[in-house]
């Protein structure tokens, strides 16, 4: 079989649950690709994350400090409730291509209407910041990523070596600094291999390249009528498009179950007071378009 898997830990959670009086919980530690630090949540509903292969962040009241171009980053964000998404099977996992023994993560995530693609890179080379320890966010509103889904399909019935990227903007940089103008902060990436397999990643300028791409578990083999297993090539392709079907059913009933009305002005204003002390550097040169090719 194929040495591409999506994340799936089938055994289950190592360690138990400890309910403490205050309706909070300790969660013990993960089995399988990546060694990750037991969750807290504790009784005001902020969770700490302990260490991932060496380094974890914190999220406060479930937002992602430790990426200013999240959504989640905004001053007034409010704590978010479990999804589908948060499901780990729906995690797809990767070695990393320079760091031994390390593997990244690359994960779906929903807040205010918006749907993100998260990616872990678990390596300490690619903390670029202390707000910014090796995670990479690409957020899309709700059109946008069901254009990106219907784009994987077509990668996967598409030839070998096909490919296309989605480059999203921000006003923050990965270091947390700010810029007047949008640039880029990252691109999505989903193409086809000279082998046929199907990959997706999120890239930006300075963070190592990763390729996920899209497969079975060690736990599921597929066979055809003959008897034969399927190759990796083919697997991927399947696998793709029948995680694009799940997507796009979680992400519907996500969207529609969870809506909420977003009043962006007042958004825009406290993220404005929130970071008013800092002095805004110019846009860098990737201001209108990409530079990180392909």
């Amino acid at each position: 079989m194929s040495d591409f898997q999506t994340n799936n830990h089938g055994g289950g959670y190592q360690g138990g649950y400890n309910r403490g009086g205050g309706g909070g919980y300790n969660k013990g530690g993960y089995g399988g690709g990546y060694n990750k630090g037991g969750y807290n949540k504790g009784g005001g509903g902020n969770w700490n994350r302990g260490g991932n292969n060496g380094g974890g962040f914190k999220r406060n009241n479930w937002q992602d400090r430790n990426d200013p171009s999240s959504p989640t980053n905004s001053p007034n964000a409010t704590p978010r409730k479990l999804t589908a998404l948060d499901n780990r099977k729906l995690w797809i996992s990767a070695p990393h291509p320079t760091a031994e023994g390390v593997t990244s993560t690359l994960h779906w995530d929903y807040y205010k209407n918006n749907i993100s693609i998260v990616v872990y890179t678990n390596d300490p080379a690619d903390r670029v910041s202390e707000k910014n320890q090796g995670i990479l966010r690409a957020g899309f509103d709700a059109p946008t990523m069901f254009i990106l889904l219907n784009s994987i399909t077509n990668i996967a019935n598409g030839e070998n070596g096909e490919k296309m990227k989605f480059v999203n903007r921000s006003h923050y940089r990965l270091d947390g600094t700010r810029s007047d103008e949008p640039i880029v902060a990252t691109e999505v990436k989903v193409g086809k291999d000279n082998e046929g397999r199907v990959w997706i990643s999120v890239e930006a300028p300075g963070m190592t390249k990763i390729q996920f791409f899209f497969g079975v578990s060690k736990y599921h083999s597929i066979v055809n009528g003959e008897g034969k297993t399927l190759t990796d090539a083919e697997v991927s392709k399947i696998a793709a498009m029948g995680y694009v079907n799940l997507l796009t059913r979680l992400l519907t009933n996500i969207l529609g179950d969870n809506y909420e009305s977003v009043d962006f002005k007042a958004d825009e204003k406290k993220t404005t007071e929130a970071t008013q002390t800092e002095q805004p550097k110019p846009a860098a040169s990737v201001d209108t378009d990409s530079d990180m090719g392909f």
